[in-house]
């Protein structure tokens, strides 16, 4: 399991698994766009590579999943591939995926925004929770 949904009366909570810190921030980017539309019919003919910098994993988790919903909203893109490395305080990612289509991908929430309310970053115990703001 890779990400999951956890319980929340407003908003969408996903609480994100991996054995190192990079797959659990790529889990989170994974879990955003399945909540956007269907992960499992997007293609990989695209590629885009996205930096964010912040002071702490939590700012980074915010700033780039911020990011990745940027380039939802500015160019459509959504993925189903991600890489993410880590570089003192910035954050490089590698994304494959293609242009959005309603009919093809299916349209699931509308997100506003990863927030920081109930953020959790646990390295230890391999998993991030992050709440998004529909």
């Amino acid at each position: 399991m890779r990400y999951r949904y956890l319980e929340h009366t407003a908003d969408l909570y996903v609480e994100a698994r991996g054995e190192k810190l990079e797959d659990i921030f790529a889990n989170c980017a994974l879990a955003l766009y399945d909540s956007i539309c269907d992960i499992n019919k997007i293609s990989y003919s695209e590629e885009r590579m996205v930096e964010v910098e912040g002071e702490d994993y939590q700012e980074l988790l915010v700033n780039f999943l911020n990011e990745l919903l940027y380039l939802f909203e500015t160019e459509g893109f959504v993925a189903s591939d991600v890489e993410v490395v880590f570089e003192g305080k910035k954050l490089t990612a590698r994304l494959k995926g293609e242009t959005y289509d309603r009919e093809k991908h299916g349209a699931r929430y509308e997100i506003k925004a990863a927030t920081y309310h109930g953020l959790e970053i646990n390295e230890k115990d391999g998993y991030a929770r992050v709440l998004f703001d529909i």
